[in-house]
């Protein structure tokens, strides 16, 4: 819509003719006719951020065919799934004990109805979601980081709770409880004491320092 806006200013200005104009007079309209442009082209890109939203659910999000949890799921989205926002109810609701207005959403060739709870203008840590052992194994290491920077684990029964931060490829657990390699039944042990390393590696896993991974769930 805004470039068709530009283009008929640039028609109109044109319209009104070049002819008999000065050099300079000419120079002087042929640099409103780019600052228009510019400006129009700045506007459009602007809106265009406004309009982006990012999956923080962790376990994913169903993009559904109605505005409403009963309906059909058409595509399950990942969590840090970028989406196109189309379409926002003005009504609140209330699902999961969360409150959010359902947002009809594009995600590649995709439309659909998701939660407005679960979506940010924020881009969530790539960590964030759901991680276990690669091949599921009773009473295995589950890790849980959430994109407000928090993150629980459960290791043999036992749940612990703490804080992560992330920059570039590395995950650093900055709270109580971090993995000193103790190992049980082929799963870790979760420990009291220094921060922990961890690093996403380039196929999608999430790997301790001594090279073993976990998958996300």
């Amino acid at each position: 819509m805004e470039q068709d806006v530009t283009v008929d200013r640039i028609r109109f200005l044109l319209a009104c003719g070049l002819e008999g104009l000065s050099l300079r007079s000419m120079w002087k309209v042929t640099w409103l006719i780019l600052v228009l442009f510019l400006c129009d082209c700045g506007k459009s890109s602007q809106d265009q951020g406004q309009n982006i939203r990012y999956v923080i659910a962790p376990s994913g999000l169903n993009l559904r065919a109605q505005a409403s949890p009963a309906s059909p799921a058409v595509k399950l989205l990942r969590v840090g799934a970028e989406v196109t926002v189309v379409e926002e109810q003005k009504e609140e609701s209330s699902w999961q004990g969360l409150t959010g207005r359902w947002t009809k959403v594009r995600f590649e060739q995709t439309e659909g109805w998701a939660f407005g709870a679960f979506l940010s203008k924020q881009k969530p840590p790539r960590a964030t979601g759901t991680w276990g052992t690669c091949v599921e194994m009773p009473n295995s290491l589950a890790l849980n980081f959430r994109p407000d920077g928090s993150y629980s684990s459960v290791s043999i029964g036992v749940e612990t709770i703490g804080r992560y931060t992330e920059e570039g490829d590395t995950v650093t657990i900055v709270g109580t409880h971090v993995n000193h390699g103790a190992t049980y039944g082929g799963t870790r042990a979760l420990e009291p004491g220094p921060a922990g390393l961890m690093r996403l590696a380039p196929n999608g896993q999430l790997c301790f320092a001594d090279g073993e991974c976990l998958c996300r769930r």
